[in-house]
């Protein structure tokens, strides 16, 4: 058993250590240097050490993540270890208060990442929506306090209201706040959450997942280049979604109806939702199995997204030496 013994003075009161010690022996006198409860550093003076002490165990495991395919090593890192691990780190920190870490990981996820978020962007609003959602709880431990007293959180509220004024962001495109609105339905993302697996018809192979990723999130997907249509592809490439002589819409339809007859061109309406509904229902009912709707959605969602991948790779042109990937950036 972990038993640790503060002093808040700062100053170990070697008296008082000893009582404890013959009550409890092995507790030991915490600073704040090395003071953390819960898998967090308490105070700032603790947080590098704790920090490098996590990542340097968390780096072990996932470099012999390097060998497996993208989606699987992706699956490992958001929902095993990782992603969780340092989304708790930040809301239960002051991460904000170290910008070189947050550069440094920053440049560390550029490299091998997905690059969805840098953690430079969202350290104040993790720690900011953690404060918040404690408030009552707060209040409730210790109602001597003032209401909605959390360390810190007056300062980073400050500090973020200069960093980010009253004004509302925009998208530059119609085509940008479509994807946005597509990517908020849950039934567009169920493919994230799917268990890769070749069996079910969820796993995907490395370039088609790294193109998924980079439709989802409106990243770069390739050079410029000429489609075998003749038309001008963009760096997004999407042109293949809709390009006449792409067969990557074929696969993605046939392989949609083997499961489910649904139109696959953007996001879910409201009468497919009600009619997976009604067949996720059925499926739980016979199989006895809570997770036969989440299943199905997911290799529809999977299907979907195995059929955009294809649908770019069309408008590449043959190479012999690079394969698909050679337009890809």
């Amino acid at each position: 058993m972990k038993c640790e013994l503060y002093f808040c003075s700062g100053e170990v009161d070697t008296n008082i250590l000893t009582r404890f010690q013959d009550v409890a022996p092995g507790i030991k006198a915490a600073s704040k240097k090395n003071l953390s409860l819960l898998g967090a550093p308490v105070f700032e003076e603790a947080f590098l050490k704790f920090t490098t002490e996590k990542f340097k165990s968390l780096e072990t495991m996932i470099n012999r993540l390097i060998g497996l395919p993208s989606q699987v090593a992706y699956f490992f890192i958001k929902n095993c270890s990782a992603i969780p691990k340092l989304t708790y780190l930040l809301r239960t920190s002051p991460a904000w208060k170290f910008p070189e870490w947050c550069s440094d990981l920053d440049n560390q996820l550029k490299n091998g990442g997905l690059g969805i978020r840098k953690i430079t962007d969202i350290t104040f609003p993790a720690f900011l929506a953690s404060t918040f959602g404690v408030h009552a709880l707060v209040n409730l431990i210790c109602p001597s306090l003032d209401e909605g007293t959390v360390h810190l959180e007056e300062e980073a509220k400050e500090i973020w209201n200069k960093l980010n004024p009253s004004n509302i962001p925009t998208l530059p495109t119609f085509t940008e706040i479509a994807r946005l609105k597509a990517s908020q339905l849950p039934e567009s993302g169920a493919w994230l959450q799917a268990i890769p697996s070749s069996h079910i018809g969820t796993l995907m192979d490395n370039y088609s997942f790294r193109v998924c990723v980079a439709l989802r999130i409106g990243s770069p997907v390739c050079r410029p280049h000429n489609c075998v249509c003749g038309a001008q592809v963009s760096v997004d490439g999407r042109h293949g979604l809709h390009c006449g002589k792409g067969s990557g819409r074929f696969l993605r339809h046939n392989e949609l109806n083997d499961i489910l007859k649904l139109e696959t061109f953007g996001p879910w309406s409201k009468e497919a939702q009600d009619l997976l509904h009604t067949i996720g229902t059925n499926l739980n009912q016979i199989s006895d199995d809570s997770r036969s709707k989440q299943f199905l959605t997911q290799r529809i969602s999977s299907a979907i997204q195995r059929g955009n991948a294809a649908c770019v790779f069309e408008t590449l042109p043959f190479s012999t030496s690079m394969e698909e990937i050679f337009y890809l950036t």
